[in-house]
């Protein structure tokens, strides 16, 4: 059997109305040299009954409990076979019909081939832009595009930075991007293309303080040596947004924009 260039890989729980969202963004791309993947985990709404919907568009599916989010997507790795891997959680859209086709061609040596996503904050959106270098400092402040917005070559998932962390909550796919990337080596490139809509209704403070401690215990474990410089970026950066955020800045800002408005 041929090999797809493209391995779709969706993991859902409870989230039927998102899934079929999700399915049909995936099921109405003009490029079709993919195979496409569902990691339900056990659901007990009508997700199940959402996938069997579209069953005949999916090449493999499972309905079953798991131990998590990167529980789940290391189950859709397992069954990929194609070139590279593409994750759109349920809830998650493509943003637009042809996007698969405008990406194909980038999908050529590097490891990662990452774009924009737009940010869907209901009733707001906004775009989410990526640099075309990547370096430490980055993964300090920032991650890239995981659902909806990256291309991994399969193989990526079995060298030097293997599959996703199991014992995190939320920070695994980070940690993943940033090993990969910066201790690994991996090769990547940004293409300048919003891939992905991400839907992020469901992020709540809570979910933040864990993502902050999970970071802080990955920069830990995987770079000791420098890990007290690491945490002064990490004082420095909660300054500057602590500034950022404060009424006597802003107040200064509208000022100086009046003062220039009557020059």
């Amino acid at each position: 059997m041929k090999r797809r260039l493209i391995s779709v890989i969706t993991i859902n729980y409870n989230n039927a109305a998102g899934l079929a969202k999700t399915i049909e963004s995936i099921t109405s791309q003009t490029f079709t040299d993919f195979e496409y993947i569902i990691i339900d985990g056990g659901s007990t709404d009508e997700s199940v009954e959402v996938i069997k919907k579209f069953e005949n568009r999916v090449d493999y599916w499972v309905s079953e409990n798991d131990n998590g989010i990167y529980n789940a997507f290391n189950k859709g790795i397992h069954q990929a076979t194609g070139e590279f891997i593409f994750f759109l959680n349920s809830g998650d859209m493509l943003s637009c019909s042809s996007i698969f086709e405008e990406v194909v061609p980038n999908l050529k040596e590097n490891d990662i081939i990452y774009g924009n996503i737009l940010i869907d904050e209901k009733p707001k959106a906004w775009l989410k832009e990526y640099p075309d270098k990547l370096n430490f400092r980055h993964f300090i402040y920032d991650s890239l595009p995981h659902s909806g917005g990256s291309f991994f070559r399969r193989t990526s998932f079995k060298d030097g930075s293997a599959k996703y962390d199991e014992n995190l909550k939320i920070v695994s796919d980070w940690k993943w991007f940033l090993t990969a990337i910066i201790k690994y080596n991996y090769s990547y490139k940004h293409i300048n293309k919003i891939i992905g809509i991400f839907d992020c209704s469901g992020v709540s403070s809570t979910e933040s303080a864990l993502s902050k401690k999970e970071r802080e215990y990955v920069l830990l474990q995987e770079f000791s040596a420098i890990y007290n410089e690491i945490s002064e970026l990490f004082n420095y950066k909660v300054k500057y947004d602590t500034l950022l955020s404060s009424r006597y800045l802003r107040f200064c800002l509208k000022l100086k924009k009046l003062i220039l408005w009557q020059k």
